[in-house]
């Protein structure tokens, strides 16, 4: 695992994402105990290739944050959050040629077309010569 994902996981960031997304979801009743809502599984998903899309385009170039004195790990930059919450809106606004609740009552709209936009993850970006 790289910097992003170890500060990104599912269960740090799933009320900040829904809260961005502007979704609240409450468990269906007929799900059995240990199951999860078909939503949530999805979003789970979409974080993770959020995480790894932004670790392959950053590279190294946060490994510093782990190497900070003290042991205490740094804050991950917030435009790396951010760019992975607007990739996950993207997704979820583009599955299966469906709308979310948060585009449908007029929350952000990821515009980014066919490819995302890293212009978030530009500063972060390890550039190889």
């Amino acid at each position: 695992m790289g910097v992003i994902a170890d500060r990104m996981t599912w269960d740090s960031e799933k009320d900040g994402l829904l809260q961005y997304l502007r979704l609240s979801t409450l468990p269906p009743e007929d799900l059995g105990e240990g199951e999860e809502d078909p939503l949530l599984s999805e979003l789970r998903l979409m974080l993770a290739v959020a995480v790894e899309l932004a670790e392959q385009y950053v590279g190294t170039n946060l490994d510093y944050l782990d190497d900070e004195d003290g042991g205490e790990e740094s804050e991950l930059p917030e435009s790396v959050r951010l760019w992975c919450y607007r990739y996950v809106a993207w997704r979820f606004n583009r599955r299966d040629d469906r709308t979310s609740e948060g585009s449908s009552r007029g929350g952000d709209s990821i515009t980014w077309g066919e490819e995302p936009d890293y212009s978030l993850l530009a500063p972060w970006r390890t550039v190889r010569l």
